[in-house]
Formats: structure tokens, sequence, C-alpha cells
């Protein structure tokens, strides 16, 4: 109070002499218009001197500031700003909460700049090198405050409500109740990511270095952007590049002396010109951003088709010599992104296996048996390490006779002891390999349970071979009604082996066969050990249907919140989508096999399009950052008036963070508003909320 009171007199001091200085003026104007600083100047200057004495130093001075200029207009702007202690601001006797200081002008936030184009069941916002829109920051929650943000098929897309949580229970006891309880808890969060392929990179390029800045910041930044922390690499080419391409095209060189990134990792995914993974890293402002990376197929030459793309699996066993050059070649791609200043997370072993027994499939695939899987010393070179490997994507696309692109089919038994008996070894010597990440199966739900069994017993459920894989299908298929004593015994076995411990970390999946997802919660009660991540998803991808994208189109922006949502209540760590953008036509794509992307590009007019997927990612990825906990939540009807079937639309999800925010998302497909009470059982809070008809919300509070 002492200095507060120092700071009084000199101030009243200076106005004085501003004053007296003022009425000076008037009698010496005319004396001192040929004498340079009149009286006038030096009256002005100490004016401004003043009014820069007033001004806040420090960020509390700040704070009283703006208190004191806001304080009759508190209410209006309480939706507009992150909440803060009312009561205790009142309660201040700050001297400087009395003098009246010029209003801080901030900037309004930037709202979506709609745009509907034709056959389009919702806007998309615009975005381009001098405009975008934004999610106003969560900020610090005061104890008692819960925010809402809101985004619907109408008009809002992440809007933020401030209200207030009471201690007392609702007046309405008979609405529908969802109940959160944090004592209880599941799975750790490790976050939310899309793909670098080539394609995406190509779209970059397509923009101004401003746009495409932009676009990389909406995904990745943790404030001004979703959150995004994980990044999925391939190795190689996949069909969404321009071309079929691996990174040792010279046949026969089992040696990797020809090894060599192509230029589509350096102009489109780890460039030192054009550096998409690092810039997206350094959106991430030093959080945790995670690497996964993921073969499509082998050098052709390799494969038993000649090629990358169609049906095929890597020739030979595992004591010959293409699955040695093999797994030396997955080791290359790591050193060479560590040489670029990249790490690795995980890697998957085979993207969808089971397409490499489609004998036409049109773009790059591998079968590769659930047991088998220098790529990484390559990417390790170049400065970049991964977090986890997926052995082999989709790895049963190798299986499809017709498969159009790149896949490579690699048993789940194979998996496994490609990872354990060649993998391991060569990761080992290197510090960016050493903790690598291995995960398994990668493909669609349809076979995980009986895929997982495979992949973690220690007895042989697969054959190593794609012959006897076609003599025992039948079979296999005849056996279904056996499949729970089947998984049981394969995980009494994973139980018992003892001697190894099993090199596969967790199970990727897929998202292409919709329902099943239950049974990820099968396999985490069978292997608690392993954790479960969603790998890929996009829409559009059914050429019977609705194929190709879709601007504007609520639906699937519907069933990506949906299936985000699920896939958390039954044990996934994280969800990766595709392709984080392609063009206004889905690709480009070398064997046209063209999706939908949470964000479409025009490069022509230098500008994106966040369609209503992206918003529903944001709505999960923005608030459950790396760290957080899946708590309990549970609906329950309390006789409401409400039909069962209406109530058994509306998903929830609930969640603790790392600093102590509890956070649900409520999603409402129903064409009319649904009234319910959140309940923090802890706490002893409750509230009623209104879900808006077709909306998606996440409330958060301390």
């Amino acid at each position: 109070m002492h200095s507060l009171n120092n700071q009084f007199f000199i101030f009243s001091l200076i106005t004085l002499l501003a004053i007296t200085l003022t009425i000076a003026n008037k009698h010496h104007n005319n004396h001192n218009n040929h004498h340079g600083a009149t009286v006038s100047d030096i009256s002005k200057g100490l004016a401004g001197w003043v009014q820069s004495y007033k001004e806040p130093k420090t960020d509390e001075e700040k704070e009283l500031k703006v208190n004191s200029e806001n304080s009759s207009t508190k209410h209006k702007e309480s939706e507009r700003s992150a909440p803060v202690e009312e009561e205790e601001e009142e309660e201040e006797e700050e001297p400087t909460c009395t003098i009246k200081v010029q209003k801080i002008e901030t900037e309004e936030l930037k709202e979506c700049l709609q745009k509907t184009f034709e056959d389009s069941e919702t806007f998309v916002c615009v975005c381009n090198s001098e405009y975008c829109d934004e999610v106003e920051p969560l900020g610090l929650l005061a104890k008692g405050k819960i925010i809402f943000y809101l985004t619907d098929k109408r008009k809002n897309r992440m809007k933020k409500v401030l209200k207030h949580f009471p201690f007392n229970k609702t007046d309405d006891n008979k609405l529908p109740t969802i109940s959160i309880d944090s004592s209880t808890r599941f799975q750790t969060i490790i976050g939310f990511g899309g793909a670098f392929t080539d394609s995406v990179g190509l779209n970059l390029n397509s923009l101004s270095a401003t746009t495409r800045e932009s676009l990389i910041k909406n995904y990745f930044h943790p404030e001004e952007g979703i959150g995004y922390s994980i990044g999925r690499v391939p190795i190689a080419s996949t069909d969404f590049s321009t071309r079929e391409y691996s990174y040792v095209e010279q046949e026969g060189d089992f040696e990797l002396k020809t090894f060599s990134l192509a230029k589509e990792d350096f102009e489109y995914k780890a460039s030192f010109e054009i550096p998409y993974i690092k810039m997206a890293n350094r959106y991430r402002i030093g959080q945790p951003f995670r690497l996964l990376a993921a073969p499509w197929a082998s050098p052709g030459w390799m494969k038993t088709n000649g090629r990358m793309n169609g049906d095929g699996e890597l020739k030979g066993d595992l004591n010959g010599p293409y699955y040695h050059s093999y797994a030396k070649y997955l080791k290359k791609f790591f050193d060479e992104y560590h040489a670029n200043g990249i790490d690795f997370w995980a890697l998957t072993i085979q993207n969808q296996p089971e397409s490499g027994l489609e004998k036409d499939f049109p773009f790059q695939t591998m079968f590769m048996s659930n047991r088998t899987q220098r790529f990484f010393d390559e990417y390790h070179a170049n400065g970049i390490d991964f977090w986890a490997l997926t052995i082999q994507n989709q790895p049963e696309s190798g299986l499809e006779k017709d498969f159009p692109f790149q896949t490579m089919f690699m048993s789940n038994r194979t998996q496994r002891e490609f990872a354990k008996q060649l993998l391991l070894p060569l990761f080992q010597k290197s510090e960016y390999t050493v903790n690598l990440k291995l995960i398994a199966f990668d493909d669609v739900r349809e076979h995980l349970v009986v895929s997982a069994s495979e992949i973690f017993d220690k007895q042989t459920h697969s054959s190593l071979s794609k012959k006897s894989f076609e003599q025992t299908n039948t079979f296999l298929d005849q056996l279904l009604p056996l499949v729970p004593d089947f998984v049981i015994d394969g995980f009494l076995n994973y139980q018992n082996e003892v001697e190894i411990k099993n090199p596969i970390d967790g199970i990727g999946v897929h998202w292409y066969v919709l329902d099943k997802i239950e049974d990820q919660s099968k396999i985490h009660e069978l292997y608690k050990d392993k954790f479960i991540i969603s790998t890929e998803a996009c829409t559009g991808f059914d050429i019977t249907a609705d194929f190709g994208p879709r601007i504007g189109n609520w639906t699937r922006g519907w069933m990506y919140g949906h299936d985000i949502l699920h896939n958390l209540r039954n044990w996934a760590i994280g969800w990766i989508d595709w392709n984080i953008c392609l063009n206004m036509e889905g690709g480009p794509n070398w064997v046209n096999n063209i999706v939908d992307a949470p964000i479409l590009v025009d490069g022509k007019k230098d500008e994106f399009y966040k369609q209503p997927m992206f918003y529903f990612i944001g709505h999960f990825s923005k608030f459950i950052p790396p760290g957080s906990v899946r708590i309990n939540s549970s609906l329950f009807n309390n006789l409401s008036n409400y039909s069962t079937n209406l109530l058994n639309k509306i998903d929830h999800v609930a969640f603790v963070t790392p600093r102590g925010d509890k956070i649900i998302v409520l999603i409402n497909p129903n064409e009319e508003i649904i009234e319910l009470n959140i309940k923090d059982i802890v706490e002893d809070r409750e509230m009623k909320v209104e879900l808006e008809p077709n909306s998606i919300m996440t409330a958060i509070w301390n």
C-alpha cells in the first residue's frame, strides 16, 4: 500500500504540473511560434508521459485495469473470455481500480467464414492467406465454472459458452442423467492425428506459404488449432502417391547399396525446404508429438508377384535373404529420417496384410502372416525418429486377388516372428529405434479377435505361407463357432510364453468395418499389457455407394465422432485419421482410389475448406491432451419422457486431463433437442444441459 500511495502522490504532482503548464500556454502562444518547442508541446509530452505512467506494467496490473474498465459489462463479456474469479476481484481494494485508464482494444475472435456448396448438407469454413476462423481458447478454469464448446449442423463451429456449475441438484429429477465418476479410471490417451501421405504434401505445395502454414497450425497447434499430437508416415509409396516406388529399385540388391529415400520424402514429407513434419512438430510448442511409420509393401522384386501392388508376400522364409534384407530395409528408413532430424515412436509391421492375398490388388500391398514383418536407418540419417512401427499395413490385403494398389500379405504368426527374430535385434543397435513400439494387425476389426490370439499365442494357429493359408481358410471358417475357446487357448499360451517376451506392443485397427468395435474390449481383457490404437479412417471409400469427397457432409462428421468416441470407450489409446488434406477431387491417387478428408484444398484459389469432420475430431483432440485418462460415464433414463431409442443414440465419453480438468464429449444425432443432467459424482455437482439437434458438445470443468 505504501508503494501505491507514493505512486498516487507522484501522479498527482505531475498532473498538477501539466495543468499549470497548460494554463501558462495560453499566455505564451504568440512568443513561442518561432522559438522551437512550445509550452503546449511540453504539456502534451507530459500528458503523454502521464498516460504511459498510468499504463499497467505487470500482468496483475493489466488484469486490474481490464477488470476496472469492464466491470459494468462483465456479464455481456463472460461468454467471450476465460472464466475468472469474479467475487474475489470485487473485493480488491487497490486504489488503481478507481483510476480511469485508456481501454485496451482486443482483436475480435475470427468466426467461421461460411460457404455452402451445391448438394451440401451444411456449410464449410473457408481459410486463406488472410483469414481463418479461430476457436476461443479454453484458458484457466475457475472452481464452480463449466465451459461448453458446441458444434451443430445449423450454425455453430466450436462455439464457447461459460456457465456456473452448482453444487446443488437440478430441479428436474426426471431428466435423463449422465453420471461422471472420476474415481473409476481406464486407459491413458496418447493423442489424435493424421497421415502425411505424398498426396498431402502435393496439396500443401499447391498453397502459398502462409496458407499452408495456417493449415498445419489448424491441425497441430494445441491452442490455435485442434491439437493433433500424432503423425502417421507411410514407408515409401501408397495409393495416395502419384506413382509406385520403393527405396531400393535395383533387383537383387540384398545389401541395400542403392537404398535412397525418394523425392517424395524430401518434397512432401520431411524436406529441409518444405518440412511439413517438422512444421507440425514446431506447432506442438514443446508438447508431445509422436510419429508412427507403416509400410504398404516391400520393393516389388522382394515379393512373390514381382511388384508392389497386387497379391503377394515376401519370397522365401524367415531365414532367407528376402526377409533379412527387408528387415534391414525398414531399419534403414529410420536411419535416414533420423539424419534429417525426425525420430519415430512406433512402427506398424504391415498395413492391411490380408489385402496381399488379393490377386490383382491395384496398389501397393503385401501379405505378411501375423507372425512375420532398413527404412528406419535412412529416416534416422535425416534426423527423424519414430515412436512406433506397424509391422505391415493391412497385411491381409495381400491375399486379395484383385487388390488394386500397394499391399503385401503377412500372416499373424509371421508378423510376430519377423518382429522377434529380425526386427528387434536390428532396432536394439540404435538409440533412436531401441524403444520403438511395434504394432501388429493394422487391419479392419473383422478379424481382430482371431488375429490377436494368433499374434499373442506361442503356438501356431496360422500357416507361414499363402498356399497353406488358402487351404486352411475354409476349415477355419467352419471353426468360427469355437472361437471363444480358441481365443482362450491362445491367451493361455500367451501367458505361458516366458522364455522370450512377445515383441508386439500393441494392436492397430482400421475403421472400414464399422461394427465389432466391442471386440477391442475383449482383446484388452485378455492382453491387458498390450495397447490398442485406431490407425486409419476415412469416408468416401465405398465405390458401390458414396464414393469420393462430399463437401459439407454433416453425416460423415457424425460418423467420425461416433467412431472416435466408441474407440475411446473400448480401450483405444489414440485415433489417427487418414490424409490430413486432399484436393477437391479426393486425391491425387495413382489408382483413382479417391476418398474424402476433413480438409479439402483448392490450390487454384489458395484456400482450404474445413469440413464438419474436422470439427468433430477437434471436439476430442483439442480438449483431451496426451496423458488424459478416461473415466467412467453412464447414462440413466430416470423415467424421462424420451424414448429408449432416442436416448440410445446419445453418445458420451469422459476424461480427466493432466492438469485436473474433467471433460465429457456428448453427441446428439437426433433431430430434436435433448435435455439431460450432467452429474459429477465425486464433486457432488449437477446441472441441466440442452443438447442441440445434430450436434456435438464438449464440456470442461475443474
